[in-house]
């Protein structure tokens, strides 16, 4: 169970052999068992050991069969075969990325009590390093990808030579990053002759690096693009197999160490490019690169040099059933009965196979080299369909909008109407107040009658409004002087806001309103 990546404790092992002493008639019901009792059980069988397991995802445990990373060797040496890169390591790169922060893990230190404090810096966002080495153990200098919208060069400084870096949204890298990053500074250090000399390039199967831009490119500069097969970067690619691990811890040492040497006690992002850089540089050293290679079976090109330990986890998604039939006349107190539901779960996690597998751009290119022509034609018919389908959402959105919401044109079309019917009839409108003397129209015109408009402005829509797109309800006020007729803007030509019901109203052509 152990090595197919659902082991148990002390305490589940302890409580199932309790069950089972009790299934054998050895033991009462109410005596279990107890821990040192699993003490001398690890006495009888020394090779059992109580370890730490690495966290596995089910996607990995299911993804790294047997079949699966032969069939990626399959395809790695025929394009090594094809393009006569057999005794070629300087022409064989991977290139992946890794995620650091100002805040790190401690180390462990020297203390004199059983728990101790370490300080470490608050968490920030995300920085980037963008890593790449050949299989003759050459680096490329780091490539930083900052958060934000401007490189501010006092982020590289300090930086081990030769450093770049760049900024994006979220720190991390991305379609427009990486494409940056192999024109301006994989090309810049790459080795070989010239551009006649083909270059190998393994790349996990993120987003970023499959698209028809980076394929274009690639195209042009004579690069071979080779995907990994999805979820096994772990046990295939190189720079996670032997790099990126020394890179981490080496990392939080140096954090470590410069925040118990500087008096300001901080990380912050201007401290990320050196230490991280410095990190770097000594993880991805020639030892390091060679044998991270040579482990992941890239350089030689050799598939047992993948543990075979590595496929066991797969084993409940692709192995035939196995669990044996009960007998109806077996012996109750038989060992298989009471070990057959355990075998069963197992057996279930078939079930994982019978889903439906989504439909994503890792079906064709998983294990594959992307530049192959019959690869390339289904990356840009994906990339068509995928346009066409934006555009026809786009303009589902743009016509459901209109629908809900007029455009300012049929508005204004809706106006010209009116004005076209009521100079057609020849008919004079004028408004008409409310009980408080108001008047809501919001009709308005450039060919408005003088006496349609305010008297103190001359214009029937407040000029405050030139310039407004939305419904607004402009209130009039009718004049009560004797032998008046003029209409008001409140609150935009008058000092008053309101009138009520009944109270007198004069416009500011008399100056009698305090009488």
């Amino acid at each position: 169970m152990a090595a197919l990546g659902y082991g148990y404790t002390i305490s589940e092992v302890v409580a199932s052999a309790t069950n089972y002493a009790v299934f054998l008639g050895k033991r009462p019901n109410d005596k279990p068992l107890s821990v040192k009792w699993f003490k001398g059980f690890q006495q009888r069988w020394p090779e059992l050991r109580v370890v730490r397991p690495r966290a596995l995802s089910n996607y990995r445990a299911e993804a790294t069969s047997e079949a699966n990373v032969h069939e990626y060797f399959n395809n790695l040496m025929s394009v090594v075969e094809k393009h006569d890169l057999h005794n070629k390591p300087e022409c064989v790169y991977n290139i992946d990325e890794k995620g650091i922060q100002t805040e790190h893990t401690p180390p462990f230190i020297i203390s004199g009590t059983l728990k101790a404090p370490a300080v470490t810096s608050s968490r920030s966002c995300v920085t980037t390093i963008i890593g790449c080495g050949n299989a003759l153990g050459t680096q490329l200098p780091p490539f930083f990808v900052f958060k934000g919208k401007r490189l501010n060069a006092d982020l590289l400084q300090r930086s081990t030579q030769g450093s770049s870096g760049c900024m994006s949204d979220s720190g991390w890298s991305n379609s427009a990053v990486f494409l940056h990053y192999m024109d301006t500074h994989f090309l810049r250090y790459v080795q070989r002759v010239d551009k006649s000399q083909p270059i190998l390039v393994l790349l996990d199967g993120h987003k970023s690096h499959i698209n028809v831009p980076v394929l274009d490119w690639a195209k042009k500069n004579n690069i071979i693009l080779f995907i990994l097969p999805a979820h096994t970067s772990h046990v295939l690619q190189p720079l996670d197999v032997g790099c990126f691990g020394p890179l981490q811890k080496i990392y939080n040492s140096m954090c470590h160490r410069f925040i118990r040497e500087n008096p300001s006690t901080k990380i912050t992002r201007y401290n990320v490019a050196p230490l991280g850089s410095a990190a770097y540089v000594a993880a991805l050293s020639v030892e390091n690169l060679r044998s991270a290679f040579k482990k992941s079976g890239v350089f030689p090109v050799d598939e047992s040099a993948v543990s075979k330990e590595h496929f066991t986890t797969s084993l409940p998604y692709v192995a035939e059933p196995s669990v044996p039939e009960i007998n109806k006349n077996m012996h109750e107190r038989n060992p298989d009965v009471f070990f057959y539901e355990a075998e069963v779960v197992i057996n279930k996690k078939k079930e994982f196979n019978n889903a439906k597998k989504k439909n994503n751009i890792l079906e064709f290119t998983s294990g594959k080299e992307i530049t192959d022509p019959i690869i390339e034609q289904k990356l840009r018919e994906r990339a068509e369909t995928t346009n066409e389908q934006k555009n026809k959402q786009q303009t589902e959105q743009s016509n459901k909008h209109s629908k809900l919401m007029p455009t300012k044109e049929t508005a204004s079309q809706t106006r010209n109407k009116q004005l076209k019917k009521k100079q057609s009839t020849k008919q004079h409108t004028y408004p008409e107040p409310g009980p408080s003397h108001l008047n809501t129209d919001v009709e308005s015109s450039e060919d408005e009658d003088d006496d349609e408009t305010c008297c103190v402005c001359s214009l029937f829509q407040p000029k405050e409004l030139a310039n407004c797109v939305s419904l607004i309800f402009v209130k009039w006020a009718k004049c009560d002087f004797d032998n008046c007729s003029h209409w008001v803007h409140l609150q935009f030509c008058t000092a008053t806001n309101v009138v009520r019901r009944n109270d007198p109203f004069y416009c500011p052509c008399h100056n009698i309103a305090e009488e």
